[in-house]
Parts: structure tokens; C-alpha cells; sequence
């Protein structure tokens, strides 16, 4: 068969989009953004309250710490479970080619 990412490029660029594995950012910039991301989650005022709510500032590290692991757990499992429902969509919804009349 085709692979997953081959797919999604394939529906992409019917729609007229750039494909899905094209970019134009480099790593650093990527890394920037996730970074950016994970740290402006941690510190909305409902995670930053339950660092006050330790006795000990080690347990209030060890606390950030794993609300770091769980946000950056959730920054990658959204944009996998995104890619799995275009390709559901693709695969079960969309019968036909795009934009044709049997296409749905």
C-alpha cells in the first residue's frame, strides 16, 4: 500500500494546498515555537495556582516538571490525532476523488 504521509500530500495538493510534509521552517524554529507553546501553557494562572499548593519547593519543581511532561505529551498527540482523522476521513467519508460529482 501507500504510506500514511504519501496519502495525506495526495489529498493536500488536490485541495490545492502545499503538501502536508512540506515546510518552510527550519528545526530551530520548530523547536522555538513547541517551546513557546509548553511554556505559555504552563503558566496560565490555573497551573501556576497548583505550584502554590506543595509544602516543599522541591515537590513544586517536581510538580512543573511533570506538567511540562503532560503538556508536551498533549502538543503531539493533537497534531497525530488530526493526521489520523484526515485520514479517516479520506478513507471511509471521501469515496470518490475530490470535487468529483461520485466523490461523496
Amino acid at each position: 500500500g501507500e504510506f500514511m504521509l504519501e496519502r495525506l500530500n495526495n489529498v493536500v495538493t488536490e485541495l490545492g494546498f502545499l503538501e502536508y510534509t512540506t515546510t518552510n521552517k527550519s528545526t530551530i524554529d520548530i523547536f522555538a515555537i513547541t517551546l513557546a507553546l509548553m511554556v505559555g501553557t504552563a503558566g496560565l494562572p490555573h497551573v501556576i495556582v497548583r505550584f502554590f499548593t506543595v509544602p516543599k519547593v522541591r515537590d513544586a519543581r517536581s510538580s512543573a516538571g511533570w506538567a511540562l511532561v503532560f503538556i508536551a505529551l498533549l502538543y503531539t498527540t493533537a497534531p497525530a490525532v488530526g493526521a489520523m482523522a484526515r485520514l479517516n476521513l479520506t478513507e471511509t467519508i471521501q469515496t470518490g476523488e475530490v470535487g468529483a460529482e461520485d466523490g461523496n
